[in-house]
């Protein structure tokens, strides 16, 4: 799966457009990740954008974030779920042809209020939704907080486990920048016992999935290739090590590998921000995202000097 946003530049003009004509044709599936629906069920989304997606003939799936977050859910839940809201998005997709929704949010981030009424409240309305003929339904996790993880009454794998199609693990942005000990924000593992006992790794986000009730089958993690900007810039030299966050290709590869050893679905996110243009000079263009998908499909590294601007050297990979 290939997360997008789409119209990059309404968020900085430093950033550059992806057309969906050209979309790597490794993506099998899209998702499509800039719509957002509010407390009154108004679904907000790039209509025209999204049917150049849908006309490349190959599944689309959108994610479906609240304006409110979690607190967003707290207010359309009732306990038969919410009928209206879940006939409006069977509609909707029929429309425009998309395959499914993710939907995200459904447990608190640190400074919100838990409900446990949520997760009670959002079996019905998944249920409502498997009304949808054919509709695929994702879930995303958040793994920041790991007792939420294993709280059944925030999220019930157990009864979840039969209504989705996949779980979407937000294995990004675990970690602040800490270019002197890790590259990116979300290392594999730690392999020096003398590790902060704060750094949080994908080894760590897996040992707790598995002590939950999820259905491990149905897990696909994100693997981002997010520096916090873009990675033509990074290419120009035009970025702070510090605060940016950057990845090598080693690194990308080696994420889509773990992925492919733990027999888990793969999302790579986000592609707008990889080297769309080839600023880099590398053997093609999408160069981080073509070494997840080599380490994922069981291909080779292959490295570019001007992507590869971080260290490898690092107690943590």
């Amino acid at each position: 799966m290939c997360h997008i946003k789409g119209n990059m530049k309404a968020s900085s003009p430093d950033l550059v457009n992806l057309e969906p004509k050209d979309i790597p044709p490794e993506c099998e599936v899209i998702v499509y990740g800039r719509a957002s629906i509010d407390e009154n069920s108004v679904l907000k989304v790039d209509e025209e954008y999204l049917k150049s997606l849908t006309e490349l003939n190959k599944p689309v799936i959108v994610t479906l974030s609240r304006v409110n977050l979690f607190n967003g859910w707290v207010k359309v839940l009732k306990p038969d779920g919410n009928t209206e809201e879940t006939n409006m998005l069977c509609e909707f997709a029929k429309k425009h042809k998309i395959q499914g929704y993710i939907l995200k949010s459904l447990t608190p981030q640190p400074n919100e209020k838990y409900n446990e009424d949520v997760g009670k409240y959002i079996i019905p309305y998944l249920k409502q939704l498997n009304c949808c003929p054919d509709l695929i339904i994702g879930v995303a996790v958040d793994p920041h907080s790991l007792s939420v993880i294993t709280n059944e009454r925030l999220i019930n794998f157990c009864e979840m486990n039969d209504l989705v199609t996949f779980y979407y693990i937000q294995t990004f942005r675990l970690n602040f920048c800490n270019p002197k000990l890790y590259n990116g924000m979300t290392p594999i593992g730690k392999i020096n016992p003398n590790a902060p006992k704060n750094l949080f790794t994908m080894e760590d986000v897996v040992t707790y999935l598995k002590k939950s009730k999820i259905d491990f089958t149905k897990v696909s993690f994100v693997v981002d290739i997010i520096p916090d900007n873009i990675n033509a810039k990074v290419c120009k030299g035009k970025f702070d090590c510090s605060t940016w966050c950057v990845q090598t290709t080693k690194n990308l590869y080696d994420k889509g590998k773990y992925v492919k050893d733990l027999q888990c679905g793969i999302m790579v996110m986000i592609l707008d921000l990889d080297d769309i243009q080839n600023d880099c000079g590398c053997d093609s263009s999408f160069f981080g995202f073509k070494n997840v998908i080599a380490g994922f499909t069981g291909g080779s590294h292959t490295p570019c000097q001007k992507f590869d601007v971080q260290s490898m050297g690092f107690p943590f990979y």
